[in-house]
């Protein structure tokens, strides 16, 4: 399985920023998306996608030297581990040895990343190896409730699917929208700023980055 850092990104949505790619034996089977709306199943991304998760060279020494070469010459530029895919390991093991090589590779640097694989207690301690030293994995619920729940039991960075979605979240009107946002917050839930257009993009953003915020960041369903 092949995996892949994209230095000149063009993605409008995470704006101006490296990204990566892994394959899919790398989704855990507890991914409420897998083979079910998963968007890394639609044209374009899915053909790249398709290329790397059929490529049987295993080249992940090659990808964390690219990550540290990027780390050395961009001490801080923020990046995004992941497009598609989840932590290195097949479905919902994580290979903890190969996790701490990119960890270190990216020497603290900022990087959004996103995860399904906190079902296994082993894989929150692994989890959380990697959070202290900068490289911040969001727990990524499939609902509110649930992120609440890991949010108390786990103290990590946690986003959630919320149950609206962006089309019905846009024909709100503005009093309706600060009516939701208020119920959100009350559990200290808020959604994306990228999706409700108060940020241009991930890069202006950068909230899911933040390993030490209180928030719960929402994502309106697709």
């Amino acid at each position: 399985m092949s995996f892949k850092l994209i230095i000149n990104n063009q993605s409008r949505k995470v704006g101006d920023m490296p990204t990566s790619y892994s394959p899919r034996k790398t989704c855990p089977d507890t991914c409420s998306l897998k083979k079910n709306g998963c968007y890394g199943e639609r044209f374009p991304i899915r053909l790249h996608w398709d290329r790397y998760s059929n490529d049987q060279n295993d080249n992940w020494d090659e990808f964390v030297s690219s990550v540290r070469k990027f780390r050395q010459e961009n001490p801080k530029r923020l990046w995004r581990y992941n497009i598609v895919g989840d932590i290195v390991g097949n479905n919902g093991k994580i290979d903890f040895p190969r996790l701490k090589k990119l960890v270190k590779a990216n020497n603290g640097g900022d990087v959004i990343a996103y995860t399904h694989k906190y079902v296994r207690e082993e894989n929150l301690a692994h989890i959380r190896y990697a959070v202290k030293r900068g490289f911040n994995l969001n727990l990524s619920a499939d609902n509110t409730g649930d992120a609440l729940v890991l949010r108390k039991k786990t103290n990590l960075p946690v986003t959630a699917v919320l149950s609206v979605t962006k089309k019905q979240y846009e024909k709100m009107s503005d009093s309706e929208k600060q009516d939701y946002r208020s119920n959100l917050s009350v559990n200290k839930i808020v959604i994306c700023p990228e999706q409700t257009g108060a940020v241009k993009d991930c890069q202006s953003c950068k909230l899911c980055s933040n390993p030490k915020r209180k928030s719960i960041v929402g994502f309106l369903k697709h």
